[in-house]
């Protein structure tokens, strides 16, 4: 599993629609804007929009909370 901060995943979620749902496009901007951070893979990006859509929560605030 892959744990990103909230604001990296912010990042994601903005480029995710920014690229038009294209996840192999949103992580090629994700490189391109962020040179200094972890890459995330394809497969994070459309799971993670989803995960967003339905708990209306971050997957960290999820994955946090579970751990309580």
């Amino acid at each position: 599993m892959h744990f990103f901060s909230h604001v990296e995943y912010c990042d994601m979620h903005f480029l995710y629609g920014f690229c038009k749902g294209n996840a192999r496009a949103a992580v090629e901007e994700y490189q391109m804007r962020f040179p200094d951070r972890r890459i995330p893979p394809r497969v994070v990006f459309t799971p993670f929009n989803q995960t967003l859509r339905e708990s209306v929560c971050l997957p960290s605030d999820v994955v946090l909370s579970e751990q309580k």
